[in-house]
């Protein structure tokens, strides 16, 4: 399906509150994700844990094991 990023695993490594995110991509890759809204409410409860990443060049949604979505801006890769 073309425009719609594959889905892969992502490691929710640090919540920095205010909506911003640290992640580790698959591939290793690290970046920062920033909330589209003012914060995504389950996201600390994933730090150190895996979840669900359709990752986007400018915006990028993060999906838990239960279900739950969160729509980030892609911010800045990090490593």
């Amino acid at each position: 399906m073309d425009g719609i990023p594959a889905l892969e695993d992502a490691l929710i490594l640090k919540d920095l509150g205010n909506g911003k995110l640290i992640i580790e991509r698959a591939n290793g890759e690290q970046w920062l994700l920033d909330a589209k809204t003012s914060w995504c409410t389950w996201s600390w409860r994933y730090e150190g844990k895996k979840v669900s990443l359709q990752f986007g060049p400018w915006s990028s949604r993060l999906t838990s094991e239960e279900g739950e979505g969160c729509d980030f801006w892609t911010e800045e890769q990090i490593r």
